[in-house]
This record gives C-alpha cells, structure tokens and sequence, in this order.
C-alpha cells in the first residue's frame, strides 16, 4: 500500500444561532449638544415607550413617558455635561446627550 501525504486545512467560524447585525438607530436628538430643548424623533412603535436620562455615574437626572414621535423635553434644569439618554422599548437604545 502506498503512503501519501495529506494535510487538511479547515477554517471555522462560530455559529450562535443569531443574526449578528449592528442596531438600527430608532430615534435621534436634535439638537446636540442641547442649551434648553431638546426635541426627540423617535419610530412610531416607540410611542409610549419610557425614557431615562442619566448622568455618567449613573444616577438619574431625568424620566418620562413619549408620547410622540416628535416630543419636546425641557432639560434646563441638568447641570452641563454628558448624560445618556435611553429609551426602554423593544431595542433598548441609547445616545449620549451634551448638555451646555
């Protein structure tokens, strides 16, 4: 029987069952950074959803419910700085607000 030489080479990518795509911005912040107002266009399946406003240490400055896909927040009452506003929906999203 004659000898032969075989070499295999074999690239495996992991499988996790789930579709690996980069989110979909479902709202934005206009404008940003923000002085008093801050007006938030958000998807319609959005309406209804709560929004949280936190510092970078964490603690709350701000909470509420949005009722449209074009809401108004008065945010005159945040001190300056960065703060991360979420919505609690379907896709759990966040952006970064600069407030001047």
């Amino acid at each position: 029987m004659p000898d032969y030489d075989l070499t295999l080479t074999a690239n495996f990518e992991p499988l996790t069952g789930i579709d690996e795509q980069k989110p979909v911005t479902m709202f934005s912040i206009n404008p940003n950074p923000v002085t008093d107002r801050a007006i938030i266009h958000l998807d319609h399946r959005s309406i209804g959803a709560s929004y949280f406003i936190h510092d970078l240490s964490g603690k709350m400055a701000d909470t509420g419910i949005l009722r449209s896909v074009k809401t108004s927040l008065d945010l005159q009452h945040l001190h300056p700085g960065v703060y991360v506003f979420s919505i609690a929906d379907s896709v759990n999203q966040s952006l970064k607000i600069i407030k001047r």
